[in-house]
This record gives structure tokens, C-alpha cells and sequence, in this order.
């Protein structure tokens, strides 16, 4: 066996114990709930120490922060070619954007209730979230293309309007997880985006109308 080949098998097997440490926390944040699930549970479950445990993960809520990045990853994987298709306009792709994530996370509403909350908890945490600096990146892009083919107005600094649309999408996350009536979050954050070009003032034709 090369050196290389060494090195790639236990880069696998390092892939594969992060992988059951993973499952395993999540298969007991469901059952037994993430407050009163411990790491030394968890340990147990994957059949690894529990210094083990911390080689890969700094906190048991790394764990859940470690879901959210890796599910929004997947999912930015899966529409990276509709996002650079020039087919779309730039504000379908913000949409497409928007409601593939919402869309992601609506199957595992509690999980993501517990990533959601777990993280507001952790901002040491979140500021190291790569999956975050791509969202923004992303967003940033697509403002970009909306100004340069005339969709979104050229004069309002794009990362100004992708923060804006980045809090927008995340307090919409956030208010999902807490509300006790199911509705879609994906359509929702599509109705938010409509809002947001149309605008909320009247045009000034109407302002005149109904001044007579």
C-alpha cells in the first residue's frame, strides 16, 4: 500500500466514525430529546470514547449545526446547475433557491425546530458556518445578475439586498419552527420575495387616482 492509498483509507474510516457518531446523535436527540441525551450516550451508541466524540465535534451542539450545513450542502448540490442555467431569470433562481432550502427542511419540522433553536445558543458556532457564507454568496450573485439584466434595481447595493433577503429567510425559518399551525414555509418566503420587488408603496398612478 503507497502512502497515498494509507492516507486515503483512513481519511474513509475518519469519514465513516464521524458519520455513525452523527446518526447515532440524531437517533437519540429523536428519541430521548437533545437536552436529555448526553454525550457520553452518544458515545456509547457509536461505540467510540468520549474524548472520541470531541475530536469530532466540539459540543453536542455542533452536532445539530453540523445537520443544518449538511443538509443545506446537499440541497445546494442538487440546484447548483438550474441556479447557472441563463434559461432562468435571476429572481426564479432566488425563488428556486429559497424554496429548495424551505422545501428541505419541512420533512423533519422538529429536527430542524432543534437545530434552529440550538444554534441561536451557539454563535461561536454559527460564525464558523460555511454553509452560511455560501447562502450570502449565493444571494449576492443572484442580485448581481438581477441588476445587470434589469430585474432588480441597479441603484441598491446587492450585498445590502441579499442581507435582506438572508434575515428575511432565516426569521421566516425561525418563525416556521414556532408556530404551532402547519403551513408551507416555501411558499411563504415566495410570497415575501414578491412583496419585497413589487414593493410596498402605492405607484404614483394609483396615489393620483385616488386623490380625485
Amino acid at each position: 500500500m503507497t502512502a497515498g492509498e494509507a492516507l486515503s483509507l483512513r481519511k474513509r474510516k475518519q469519514l465513516a466514525r464521524k458519520e455513525r457518531i452523527f446518526r447515532a446523535a440524531l437517533d437519540l436527540f429523536k428519541r430521548k430529546g437533545f437536552s436529555a441525551t448526553t454525550v457520553e450516550e452518544i458515545a456509547a451508541a457509536a461505540d467510540v470514547g468520549k474524548g472520541t466524540f470531541f475530536n469530532y465535534f466540539p459540543t453536542k451542539e455542533a452536532v445539530l449545526i453540523y445537520q443544518g450545513e449538511r443538509q443545506a450542502l446537499n440541497l445546494f448540490a442538487e440546484i447548483g446547475a438550474e441556479l447557472a442555467s441563463p434559461q432562468l431569470g435571476a429572481l426564479e433562481k432566488l425563488k428556486l433557491l429559497l424554496c429548495t432550502l424551505a422545501e428541505g427542511l419541512e420533512p423533519e419540522k422538529e429536527l430542524t425546530r432543534l437545530v434552529v433553536y440550538e444554534s441561536m445558543k451557539a454563535p461561536d458556532v454559527i460564525a464558523r458556518d460555511a454553509y452560511r457564507q455560501m447562502f450570502h454568496n449565493t444571494l449576492v450573485a443572484l442580485v448581481r445578475e438581477g441588476q445587470g439584466c434589469g430585474e432588480i434595481r441597479p441603484d441598491a447595493e446587492s450585498e445590502l439586498i441579499a442581507t435582506a433577503l438572508e434575515s428575511i429567510y432565516f426569521f421566516e425559518v425561525f418563525r416556521w419552527c414556532a408556530s404551532p399551525t402547519p403551513y408551507s414555509l416555501a411558499a411563504r418566503l415566495v410570497s415575501l420575495v414578491d412583496l419585497i420587488v413589487g414593493g410596498i408603496g402605492q405607484t404614483s398612478e394609483v396615489l393620483k387616482t385616488s386623490e380625485v
